[in-house]
């Protein structure tokens, strides 16, 4: 059955997690973030917070665009919740403002790459070649079974441009406005009423809208009377069908042209549907003149990186197997394992298609893990049936193996995003592991009796045995003499391990006595400028080592094709069409660069611009890409007005300003987002004042702080000039409307369209014409400045909103850290509170946001060594020898700590499934040790220190078997390359560990159990 639930089973790259959690996206250009929240969000954010089974709400606006996050309750069904908020969009849409995209609703979690990327290209203009994509190729590969969407992009659309006369317009005493009613009152329809027919029957009467079928019947739209003579829109505006403002660029490998993205549903499996894609793709025949190349196909990295896995893995049992057989010289051992391994491993998949297991990187991670584990049992339990013939092994093999799965269960228990992937990686070696459990109970005696193996046939190598017998000779003296300087050896290897003597604060903040001895000793300034720096070496030890050079520097990546980012970040007064020159320029430096595969270019207003670069298969592992990286530093540092930031290969480069780390933030949170920001000044305010204070930033995402500064300007009129002149406001907002664009959506024909009502001299006017241009209507004649005052302030970064609470974070840095930043804070939020009104708060979190919580995932090993303890207590019936056991934990921590520090190693993913796995895997050379020393003490009436020794000689080969097994398995995964995440981290990690592992249970195992040795006592 396994075998044929094998190929049923989905193939992915990356696990999929599935929160119950829908995001709505929309852009709206040249908005600033309060029109966007204004206007859009909060109207969005109203209809959508009427559906029942609603966990959470929040939303978030910023320049340009906006998102909405619904979360949902566990029992809600995530499709049709999808289902009401599309529908509640499409009744509220027509309402909002005419520039405004519409609302995009989509899953965070799932995979939001395109799993297939085709350019279409044709001699024709961009319209042409965007609605083939959109006609032809879109249907065709809608059919296909598996895919979700298909994006086409490409082409900026065209709109109608009524661009009027200004001068006309004043002389005729007409604004922008009035032209924009005239269309709508021309085009409305209006409903009179229900006149009754009958009993039962009414008809409805409606005067029906005129038509816009062409441009000559939009040009006849009539707007005013003068005396005998009507004004047309065509006698006041020249109307134009052309292409809008390009409010974004997006271009491969430097050439315009129309992509089509295809995304798969979550549950496809995305080798077999990009076969079934490109076979469709190859029934197409395009017209002449038009060219559709593939660009990007997620399936062929896919299919390489999890065939380099697969094979990696069968290396790994291979050279197992081989190591088997060079120790037992007997080819049934191998078929029994064989044997064993592929019923436990074709079982197993009868469990993944029944628990919907995805075959992912992580996946196979814990396959291949589990498979050197399974062997490891079967190497256990074939040595204990040889030389014992007995299965007394069976109680300590399951105290082992459940150790192993239960602290690999406490994956399933971490929240951390970036960690949540391990759950496939802990699933899979725990379903394995069960699994293993009868296979080794039941089916290796059958096999051991079907091959009649019973202990070794071979006659004795007296050589060998006088190697092994001097060997023992000397780890009995060994033995002997730790024991003799039991203290001794425990001090050292606690100071090998290390002291946590570099989290010592710098200084405490009290008028104790302890205190003012701490900050005379250890806090003074001789102390950290002549002795911090060496205590820390020499006390910290492999802790410290690992903590300063490797775990405070670690970050969790997704493994990807490599390749390089450049993002740039518009400034205030750049225009996009700027950004794209030197973007442009950018793009033809790369282009002399054979190495590169191709490279895409997306640049908006919404300062999302940025250039991905991906190499060609032979040069992605290669020095080349590093070498690139530091070729577009030097390039990009030529345009010194830009922000740039360059990430991949290696460390990042940034020159912003802005940083995001903020010693301290602050959150006020209200349902009045004016009031807020009035508090917000005002604590702002106080903070500039205070000299100790630097970097103040104000966002309502704490993950903003680092964005460019926008500004707009803010108009406020001059009463008293107003009221002294006689001048009508409206007359004045009139002529301020005249200098803006005015866009509403029309009918043309059977389609709706967007209309662009402006003047002909909107492209040169600025600040300085609206100070100097003197303003006719009638007599009257005025200057903007006589009666506006305009000043320029800073936008919010984001309005940030969670259900229907508006939040805002002030971030800054002190000068002090520790209890003197706490109480300066704390000061701080008791003021503000003290003044905010009913409903609002204030609070704090030092850090927050900022620094990932790794503590919290040190606080999980931790609950995995106290299972290990438990399990182990049942086990021995003492708490003395479980304590023991869990003692070997953190001494086989040492070489993973060393490892990741000699070799300067990324501690991802891989790192923190590496110290899960040696938690449960250590303790199990010691639990075989100490199950047997206790069996010898209970029947034998010998001394512990021989009893020890007996247990040694029974289970030493078969546990330095399973840790040369278990490195060996691991071994093909070391030489990965050094961006491979996952895969590096975590064999090196397992394979420092394991091999520091035996050093603590050869040594300090006798060392911990057995009673300190007296002189002259053997």
């Amino acid at each position: 059955m396994g075998l044929y639930l094998i190929p049923q089973l989905r193939i992915k790259f990356l696990p999929h997690e599935a929160p119950k959690t829908l995001q709505v996206s929309f852009t709206f250009p040249d908005a600033s973030s309060e029109n966007v929240e204004l206007h859009v969000t909060s109207v969005l954010e109203n209809v959508i917070s009427t559906i029942d089974g609603i966990k959470n709400i929040s939303s978030e606006s910023v320049q340009s665009a906006g998102n909405i996050t619904v979360e949902f309750e566990d029992n809600k069904d995530i499709d049709f919740g999808r289902f009401e908020i599309t529908t509640l969009i499409k009744s509220v849409y027509r309402k909002l403002p005419p520039e405004v995209t519409y609302p995009v609703v989509t899953n965070p979690s799932e995979e939001k790459n395109a799993i297939i990327i085709y350019t279409l290209n044709s001699e024709y203009d961009d319209e042409t070649t965007y609605n083939y994509a959109v006609e032809k190729i879109k249907p065709l590969l809608a059919q296909t079974q598996g895919v979700e969407n298909i994006t086409v992009s490409g082409c900026n659309p065209k709109v109608w441009h009524v661009i009027f006369n200004e001068s006309l317009m004043q002389i005729y005493n007409l604004s922008a406005s009035d032209l924009s009613n005239k269309i709508n009152d021309f085009v409305q329809k209006y409903d009179l009423g229900l006149l009754k027919v009958g009993i039962s029957d009414s008809i409805n009467y409606r005067i029906k809208a005129t038509v816009i079928s062409n441009i000559i019947s939009l040009k006849n739209i009539p707007i005013t009377k003068l005396k005998d003579k009507i004004l047309y829109l065509g006698d006041l505006a020249k109307i134009e069908y052309s292409v809008d403002k390009q409010r974004n660029f997006s271009r491969i490998n430097g050439l315009n042209s129309v992509s089509i993205a295809v995304y798969q549903d979550k549950n496809e499996n995305i080798i077999s549907l990009t076969k079934k894609i490109n076979d469709k793709i190859k029934t197409l025949k395009l017209p002449p003149k038009f060219h559709l190349k593939k660009t990007h196909n997620a399936a062929d990295f896919v299919t390489d990186e999890l065939n380099l896995i697969l094979v990696r893995t069968l290396i790994s049992l291979c050279l197992i197997l081989l190591l088997l057989y060079a120790v037992s010289r007997r080819i049934e051992i191998i078929i029994i394992a064989a044997v064993s391994l592929i019923v436990t491993i074709l079982t197993s998949a009868v469990f993944y298609n029944f628990f919907h297991f995805d075959i992912n990187i992580y996946s196979l991670a814990g396959i291949s893990m589990s498979a050197g584990m399974i062997v490891d049992n079967i190497i256990m339990v074939s040595e204990h049936l040889r030389n014992r013939n007995n299965k007394t092994i069976f109680r300590p093999l399951f105290a082992s193996t459940t150790a192993t799965i239960s602290t690999l269960s406490l994956i399933f228990f971490i929240n951390e995003n970036e960690l949540k992937i391990l759950s496939q990686f802990g699933t899979a070696i725990v379903i394995n592991l069960a699994v293993s459990l009868p296979v080794a109970l039941f089916l290796i005696p059958a096999l051991f009796t079907k091959f009649n193996i019973t202990g070794n046939k071979k006659k004795p190598n007296f050589n060998r045995l006088r190697l092994i017998s001097k060997i023992k000779s000397i780890y009995r003296h060994v033995i002997k003499f730790m024991l003799k300087h039991k203290a001794v050896s425990v001090i050292f290897i606690v100071l090998l391990f290390g002291l946590p003597v570099h989290k010592l604060p710098n200084k405490i903040d009290s008028k104790n006595i302890t205190a003012q001895i701490y900050n005379k000793t250890f806090g003074s300034r001789w102390y950290k400028l002549n002795l911090k720096s060496t205590v820390n070496t020499f006390l910290g030890g492999s802790l410290h080592q690992f903590t300063k050079k490797i775990f405070e520097n670690s970050s969790i990546k997704e493994p990807e094709k490599t390749r390089l980012s450049i993002k740039a970040n518009l400034p205030e007064d750049m225009k996009i069409e700027h950004l794209n020159e030197v973007f442009t320029r950018m793009e033809v430096f790369l282009k002399q660069f054979k190495e590169i595969d191709f490279f895409c270019t997306e640049i908006n207003e919404y300062n999302q611009n940025s250039i991905s670069v991906f190499f060609k298969k032979e040069y992605e592992t290669s020095n080349f890409p590093a070498f690139l990286k530091n070729e577009i530093i030097k390039k990009a540092l030529k345009y010194d007005n830009i922000e740039w930031k360059i990430d991949g290969a290696g460390n990042g480069f940034s020159n912003s300003l802005y940083a995001p780390v903020k010693s301290a933030v602050i959150f006020i949170t209200g349902y009045n987002y004016e009031e807020l920001m009035r508090h917000s000044d005002k604590l702002t305010k106080k903070l500039k004042q205070d000299p100790d204070v630097s970097g103040i930033t104000v966002s309502g995402n704490i993950y903003k702080f680092f964005a460019v500064e926008k500004y707009n300007y803010q108009i406020e009129f001059k009463e008293e000039n107003i009221t002294d002149d006689d001048i009508s406001k409206l007359l004045i907002i009139n002529s301020l409307i005249n200098k803006t664009e005015i866009s509403q959506n029309i009918t043309f024909g059977e389609k709706t369209e967007k209309l662009i009502i402006k003047s002909d001299k909107s492209e040169s006017y600025n600040i300085s014409a609206f100070e100097n241009q003197v303003i006719k209507y009638d007599s009257v004649q005025f200057k903007f400045p006589e009666y506006l005052a305009i000043g320029k302030q800073v936008c919010p970064k984001s309005i940030y909103k969670e259900n229907q609470e508006f939040r805002i974070i002030i971030g800054f840095n002190y000068v002090s850290m520790g209890g003197a930043l706490t109480r300066y804070v704390n000061t701080l939020v008791d003021e503000t509170n003290a003044e905010l009104p009913f409903g609002y708060k204030s609070f704090t979190e030092l850090d927050s946001g900022f620094k990932s919580n790794k503590s919290k995932k040190i606080l999980f090993i931790l609950a995995a060594v106290l299972i290990v303890f438990i399990i182990c207590a049942i086990l021995f019936e003492s708490f003395k020898q479980s304590l023991i056991v869990i003692s070997l934990i953190p001494i086989s921590y040492i070489g993973a700590f060393f490892t990741f520090s000699w070799f300067n190693i990324n501690f991802d993913q891989g790192g923190y499934a590496s110290f899960f796995l040696l938690t449960g895997i250590t303790v199990n050379s010691a639990i075989y040790l100490i199950n047997d020393f206790n069996t010898i003490i209970k029947y034998r009436n010998i001394s512990h220190s021989e009893a020890y020794l007996n247990a040694f000689n029974y289970k030493i080969n078969p546990i330095l078997l399973t840790v040369i097994s278990t490195s060996l398995g691991l071994l093909p995964f070391v030489f990965s390359h050094e961006n491979n995440v996952f895969w590096r981290a975590f064999s090196v990690g397992t394979i420092g560990g394991l091999i520091f592992s035996m050093f603590a249970v050869l040594i300090y195992l006798p060392v911990l159990m057995l009673p300190k040795q007296k002189t002259g006592k053997s």
